[in-house]
Parts: structure tokens; C-alpha cells; sequence
């Protein structure tokens, strides 16, 4: 996808909760009746006013094309019974624009959080989203990847970590001490989603309650526990080989790196923990830019996620697909 019809591909919207929608650019229409709910947090607080920190970010995706990234917040609004309600700023754009700074989530935080959104300085607003897909992007090399997760300041091997965890159990809640240690945690996992990914899982970074109905990817202010010794019965479990047989939710603490739901004997989460490693060590020695080794690993882990066969032919470059690369990569698959 390049930018040459980048208004096309892009479309920004205000929305206040089960109220008014503005567009600027073009949505279809069930999208935009969409907007009125799902652009703000499955958990939210019983009183809007009593949540000073009410506020985040949303991302989800329509039909598998449009990813949406929602910039909720309490601009004090009232609906037509006077009831508190939350708005929200919404970046709409195509799957297939889901790289380069649209990876940058701290950037199209700030876009959304400071742009004006009005429709007469909707061409202002696309030169700027434009610049920032081809300026912020964090993959253009390994130096702007490094400086990403510096900035960020990610523990990168509990990075790859979490990205096992989601691509396994297709959800995952980030345990912080700190909001913006989570912030910050959230959006690295973020940039290494892959669309199958994100098109599967709504992510937030907002949760009103550790109980109760939320987002499949979520941030919380919670501790996770040092997991003890099984008890005497999960040992006899284990035993007989049915350890598996209940599922562990998939969770995660930044703060004390406790990882719950990890399982090493699961292909799907071995590959993804190799592949994110491989990213930054480069052991295969691929003839490939950081760009697109980035694209070609993102690629492994949708598959994987997604149970598709791994065509490697398909996910490399055509100049860079011979025989002898396909063959190192299918080994890198099948050793996991």
C-alpha cells in the first residue's frame, strides 16, 4: 500500500457515546452507527464524574478492513437527559496501512489527542497523518526499531513473552504497577500485532474493573502473584496428563514479570517467542531489509495465530523468495 491515495484509505470521526457521529472523509454507514458505542471501554464507570481518570485508548477492527483507533475521554458532555457522557476521537484507516507509523502508537495518541477535529482542516489533518505514517514509522530500521523500545522501555524478552501469550490465547491482560509503565508496555505489543491479531481481539488500555466484561487485550492496575508449589492434587493431575485440560488465562506483570497461561509444550507459543527474538538477532541471516524481515515475521505470527499453512514463498519478497530462503525458514518453523 503506498500513499499516493492515502485520503482514500483514511477517515477520522468524533464520536459522543450513543450520540452524535462527525465524519470527515468517508465511512460506510453501519460503520459510523458502530462508532456511537464500540469506540469507548466494555468496562467503564458506573458514574462518569466520579472517574477523574477516565481516558485511553481503544483499537478494534470493522469487517476485517477498517482498524479503528479510538481516543477516548470525558469532555463533559451530557446527552438529552443531561447524563454524563464520554467522547471520543477516532483515526479509521485500512488494514493495509497497518505498518509504518501506524505502528507508532504514542504518535497517533497525540494526534488524537491534540488535532482539531474539524472537517473544514481535514486535508491539514491527512498531510499530518501522512508525514507521521512515513516519519514515526518505528520499522524503517533496526536503529528506529531500537529506539522505539528504548523510548518505550520494554523488557524486550517479557515482550516476546506477551506476544506468545496473545498469539496462543488470543487474549491477554497486562498486569502494571504503573499506568504508564502498562502505556508504554501496551503500545510495543501493539506495534508487533499482526493484522489476523488485531482483527480477532479489541484492545484497551482502560479498565473500570478487574471483574467482569472487558476487551480481549487490556491494561490493568493489578499485582500478579509468585506462582507457588502445585498442590498436592495439581500434581496427581499432572501426573495422569490432563495439566492442560483447563485453560489458564492468559495474564501478565511488567512490574515482577509473572507470567500466567505460558506453555512452552505450545507450538503456537514456541514460534512466536522464536520469531520475536529472531527479529532483533537476525541469527538466519536473511538478505532482507529490517522492513521487511519486520513484514515477513509479522507474517509468520498471523498464520500462526490464524492457523494458516506458513507459504513462505508468499510472505517473502518475489526477488528474495529462492529456494535455499524458503527451505531456512521452513526449518526455522518446524524446529520450534
Amino acid at each position: 500500500m503506498t500513499t499516493d491515495h492515502f485520503g482514500g484509505w483514511v477517515a477520522l470521526a468524533t464520536v459522543d457515546f450513543q450520540n452524535d457521529v462527525r465524519v470527515s472523509g468517508e465511512l460506510p454507514a453501519a460503520l459510523v452507527t458502530y462508532l456511537r458505542t464500540e469506540a469507548f471501554p466494555l468496562s467503564a464507570p458506573p458514574s462518569l464524574r466520579a472517574a477523574p481518570d477516565y481516558g485511553g485508548i481503544k483499537i478494534f477492527v470493522y469487517q476485517r478492513q477498517y482498524v479503528c483507533v479510538a481516543y477516548f475521554f470525558n469532555a463533559g458532555r451530557t446527552d438529552p437527559f443531561r447524563r454524563a457522557i464520554p467522547s471520543a476521537n477516532v483515526l479509521v484507516f485500512d488494514r493495509n496501512l497497518q505498518q509504518g507509523g501506524f505502528r507508532n502508537l504514542p504518535a497517533l495518541a497525540d494526534f488524537l489527542s491534540d488535532a482539531s477535529f474539524d472537517a473544514a482542516a481535514f486535508n491539514e489533518q491527512l498531510f499530518v497523518l501522512r508525514s507521521m505514517y512515513t516519519e514515526a514509522s518505528l520499522t524503517r530500521s533496526e536503529e528506529h526499531f531500537d529506539a522505539f523500545l528504548k523510548q518505550q522501555g520494554v523488557d524486550y524478552g517479557l515482550l516476546a513473552t506477551a506476544t506468545a501469550l496473545l498469539i496462543t490465547h488470543g487474549r491477554l491482560t497486562i498486569c502494571s504497577p504503573e499506568r504508564h509503565r502498562g502505556l508504554s508496555f501496551f503500545s510495543a505489543l501493539f506495534a508487533l500485532a499482526p493484522a489476523e491479531l488485531l482483527e480477532a481481539a479489541a484492545w484497551c488500555n482502560y479498565s473500570d474493573s478487574v471483574q467482569g466484561r472487558h476487551e480481549e487485550v487490556v491494561l490493568q492496575l493489578c499485582r500478579l502473584e509468585q506462582p507457588g508449589q502445585k498442590r498436592w492434587l495439581s500434581k496427581v493431575t499432572s501426573l495422569l496428563g490432563n495439566e492442560g485440560q483447563a485453560a489458564t488465562e492468559a495474564r501478565i506483570d511488567i512490574g515482577n514479570k509473572v507470567a500466567l497461561g505460558v506453555s512452552k509444550k505450545n507450538a503456537k507459543y514456541r514460534l512466536a517467542e522464536k520469531v520475536v527474538h529472531e527479529l532483533r538477532a537476525n541469527e538466519l541471516k536473511l538478505q532482507l531489509d529490517f522492513e521487511q524481515r519486520f513484514q515477513l515475521f509479522l507474517g509468520i505470527l498471523g498464520h500462526s495465530f490464524s492457523g494458516a499453512s506458513h507459504k513462505t514463498e508468499l510472505l517473502l519478497p518475489p526477488d528474495s523468495a529462492s529456494e535455499e530462503t524458503c527451505a531456512k525458514l521452513i526449518s526455522f518453523i518446524e524446529s520450534a
